[in-house]
């Protein structure tokens, strides 16, 4: 197999583009971004070498840094009609030169194709099929739960009833820092305490904003945050959590990347999601696509459909979604099982200004100095 390539300007990538097939098989091309520091490079190439051995064809791989020259790279080997494979972004803007989803069952059915309404094209069609998806959900480090014989919450109640055993018990219950941009925290109360429709409301003011940062009071107001919550930093929140000085913390998939391997199945996350038990805060914003010229060639589709299935399905797809495994890979897996409703955040569904008001009051509305229902409403403008 030919190792990811260093991606050189488009006009020496030319005069390489010329592929023939192999004696013993096909030759697939795939531009992708898991490369460099992407955290899935290894687990990308090694799927691609894996593939090559099972299926008897080989790959061309044109991965690289998602910047100019990679682009250009991409674009000339679309215009010579060589390209196969291509993860990309809704950002492309001719989606002609691809294969709707739609097509692409109607050649092999058992495709394991998620659709999202994030990654439909303008018109109308789904091209790509992502492996990758943000979130944003509670984190818990079960170990400290089971050292103190404490149930590791399910839901918003049992969060409270956690948090209150925790505290006994001389453990911080939740490591987020309310006067530094806790969002995540934010967030998940607000989709826990009303619908995902709630949630996403732009016209009116849903009541689960109140309803949602009640029940943050509560949780502040039984000691859940911890006494120094509404003087430390979020990354002294974070350290707590990371260190297992603190068994809980709400936070994004970049967390992931913080938690050592010999955690790993000391951690999970979970969902709070409240009366909308399908939704999960967070969203996917590229996947994989087939080329036109490669679906029409009858001889480079079973090869391109093989390699592409491959990398979308299990185990590759989570080896290219997270780089952690045991109990938190599962867990964080489990997030996205089944027919799933992805629910942006917060900040991008509210006008900013008003976020960021809310967010900069969130420590004042939290311990009761400041009006949660007027703190809303000046935010709103109403």
């Amino acid at each position: 197999m030919k190792r990811i390539f260093a991606l050189l300007a488009s006009l020496v990538l030319s005069a390489a583009l010329p592929l023939c097939a192999l004696a013993q098989g096909q030759t697939v091309t795939i531009a992708t971004t898991f490369a460099g520091y992407d955290a899935a490079a290894q687990a990308y190439a090694d799927a691609l070498e894996a593939w090559e051995a099972t299926s008897g064809n080989t790959v061309d791989d044109y991965s690289g840094m998602p910047d100019d020259a990679w682009i250009e790279s991409v674009d000339a080997l679309r215009e010579q009609g060589t390209l196969d494979i291509l993860y990309a972004s809704p950002v492309v803007e001719d989606m002609s030169q691809f294969v709707p989803v739609t097509e692409l069952l109607e050649a092999d059915a058992t495709l394991p194709v998620r659709a999202f309404d994030t990654l439909t094209a303008g018109d109308g069609q789904l091209y790509l099929m992502p492996v990758r998806f943000s979130f944003e959900a509670l984190y818990v480090n079960t170990d400290v739960f089971l050292e103190h014989g404490v149930t590791v919450p399910s839901d918003w109640d049992s969060l409270l009833e956690a948090a209150v055993q925790l505290k006994n018990a001389g453990v911080i219950p939740i490591a987020n820092a309310l006067n530094d941009w806790s969002f995540p925290l934010f967030d998940c109360a607000v989709l826990g305490a009303g619908t995902s429709a709630q949630y996403q409301e732009t016209e009116a003011i849903p009541e689960s904003y109140q309803a949602g940062l009640e029940r943050i009071r509560t949780l502040q107001k039984n000691g859940a945050f911890g006494d120094q919550a509404l003087t430390w930093t979020d990354l002294d929140a974070e350290t707590a959590f990371i260190n297992h000085e603190a068994a809980m913390r709400f936070d994004g998939e970049w967390l992931c990347e913080s938690i050592p391997e010999a955690q790993w199945n000391n951690t999970v996350v979970v969902s709070l999601s409240g009366m909308t038990e399908n939704a999960v805060i967070g969203g996917t914003n590229a996947g994989f696509c087939l080329t036109r010229a490669a679906f029409d060639d009858p001889i480079r589709r079973q090869a391109a459909l093989s390699l592409l299935k491959t990398l979308i399905s299990e185990p590759t797809a989570s080896s290219l979604f997270l780089s952690c495994g045991g109990s938190l890979k599962e867990s964080i897996c489990a997030l996205f099982d089944g027919d799933i409703e992805l629910c942006p955040p917060l900040m991008d569904v509210i006008d900013f200004d008003a976020y960021d008001s809310l967010m900069t009051q969130l420590g004042g509305m939290a311990d009761g100095s400041a009006d949660i229902e007027t703190t809303i409403r000046t935010a709103f403008g109403a």
